[in-house]
């Protein structure tokens, strides 16, 4: 969304072609200037096609942002790593038999999810769960809806995976990456329209089970430089506890830079709050011409002893349109 197109540059030469005579006797040929030569063409500029993620065919191996979690032994979990959109993705569709596939990161562990795996199903949302034992192997995936209006380009996705280390769990953001050559003409790119969900974990102060709050819902504005290759992030979140109260927790503000490492696509990776307590890591990736939809996910956890022991966790799932 940064990568600036390159300009032609044509170069005009004009040559004089003049002949002196000898003596006085000989005519002085008349010079003659050989006509400018006309510049070729400007190339057409390149054109970019997207296709809407409902209508993808064929085996789709999407790039991911995620962010890996791990369960802690007081029930708090953990921030594992943090994985950007420029790297190799771990999630497959093939569209033609609706068959998902997540492979392990760091290792060959994978898991195939298909349509007779679905446990439950909505507008917006599929859950696959293959009902294995002692460890559960389980998929979903999201299509957010902001402003009123389902995402056309990204998807939002979760998943337990048993591996040989135990169980791997991460949300994660795919789609149809916008091309880093396709960059809007303005300076700066807004998104005011967003959408967030997730979970708050805290250790139970005394004792016992924690304490699983929800992400219901999120505000802010998303701002993406297409000079410098930033994008600032000012956002909120609103917390739901059991009891159905509700608290609103930001503005979470950051400059993260805008990631092209990847070749065919656009992202972000970096931390939110940074020096502040806590620090908040953020992933995601840029889907749809021009950047139109963007998902991320973000992470934090609290861990005030320095102990190794988080006391809360903190993960949200979250996509912005404009």
């Amino acid at each position: 969304m940064v990568k600036l197109g390159h300009a032609s540059v044509a170069v005009l030469a004009s040559f004089l072609l003049v002949s002196c005579g000898g003596d006085d006797s000989s005519p002085t040929p008349t010079g003659s200037a050989t006509p400018t030569p006309t510049p070729p063409p400007a190339p057409p500029p390149p054109t970019f096609t997207y296709t809407q993620f409902a209508n993808l065919t064929g085996v789709q191996d999407f790039a991911t942002a995620c962010i890996e979690y791990g369960q802690a032994l007081d029930g708090v979990p953990r921030l594992v790593q943090a994985f950007p959109y420029s790297g190799g993705g771990n999630i497959d569709l093939d569209a033609g038999t609706a068959i998902w596939t997540v492979t392990e990161f760091g290792g060959g562990v994978s898991a195939s999810f298909g349509p007779g795996d679905i446990v439950s199903q909505a507008a917006d949302r599929v859950r696959y769960d293959l009902n294995t034992t002692p460890l559960p192997t389980r998929l979903s995936i999201f299509q957010s809806t902001v402003a009123g209006t389902p995402a056309a380009y990204g998807r939002r996705t979760g998943y337990l995976l048993p591996t040989g280390n135990g169980l791997q769990t991460a949300f994660c953001t795919l789609g149809v990456p916008t091309d880093p050559d396709d960059i809007p003409a303005a300076t700066t790119v807004t998104y005011t329209d967003l959408a967030m969900d997730g979970f708050l974990i805290q250790r139970n102060p005394a004792g016992g089970n924690s304490i699983t709050s929800q992400i219901v819902s999120g505000t802010g504005t998303i701002s993406g430089n297409t000079t410098n290759g930033s994008i600032r992030f000012s956002i909120s979140y609103v917390v739901e506890d059991s009891a159905g109260a509700r608290r609103t927790v930001g503005p979470i503000s950051g400059d993260v830079d805008i990631d092209l490492s990847g070749t065919d696509r656009a992202g972000y990776f970096g931390l939110l709050n940074f020096g502040g307590m806590p620090e908040y890591q953020i992933t995601g990736g840029f889907y749809g011409p021009q950047g139109r939809e963007t998902g991320f996910v973000v992470a934090a956890q609290l861990d005030q002893d320095s102990d190794g022991r988080p006391e809360e966790f903190l993960l949200i799932n979250g996509y912005a349109t404009r």
